[in-house]
């Protein structure tokens, strides 16, 4: 039972809402979209759920029309129907094959480096996240590096991101600038 039906005016749309979030870790995504195309062939049949002999595979990131806006192409308003409460990731699970499971209790690949070789790899990251215990990400302070010692100091920062450039002309200069931002 999803939790939610919509007519978005070019179909029926069935929606899932978690009564917990999943955090979106690369592997989780991947194992994610393995139970949504799981979930998608067994719901999919051509003449009784959809006109449309292929079935349509979407990404677990795929955005959404708010309901109760207007379908441009057709000039229908979205509508959303409840008809369903919200579903735990073990209640999605029983209705895939067991490959296509999601298992949130592996969100990681292991590192293959050990925690000695990533003080001595990292030294900057290990006193922050494991003496000083920061977990969140570090913010680099471009209004004050900017406005300090050196007002180019992203474009310095750039150029050691890049590395030596050889070529000899600034649009490969520009070109290389472009491609890695």
């Amino acid at each position: 039972m999803p939790t939610f039906l919509v007519l978005s005016g070019t179909g029926l749309h069935i929606y899932y809402v978690f009564q917990q979030p999943i955090d979106l870790y690369p592997n989780i995504k991947i194992q994610l979209k393995s139970l949504k195309y799981d979930l998608t062939f067994r719901i999919w049949e051509y003449g009784s759920t959809s006109q449309v002999k292929a079935i349509q595979y979407q990404s677990i990131n795929q955005s959404f029309r708010m309901v109760g806006s207007i379908n441009d192409k057709h000039g229908t308003e979205l509508v959303a129907f409840r008809t369903g409460e919200r579903v735990t990731l073990d209640y999605l699970n029983s209705y895939a094959k067991p490959e296509n499971r999601v298992d949130v209790n592996k969100p990681f690949s292991p590192s293959k480096m050990t925690r000695a070789e990533a003080r001595e790899a990292y030294p900057e990251w290990y006193e922050r996240v494991v003496v000083r215990g920061e977990k969140g990400r570090k913010k680099w302070d471009i209004a004050g590096k900017v406005h300090g010692d050196d007002p180019y100091a992203l474009y310095h920062w750039w150029l050691r991101q890049i590395g030596e450039i050889k070529g000899g002309h600034r649009y490969f200069f520009l070109m290389c600038l472009a491609i890695y931002a």
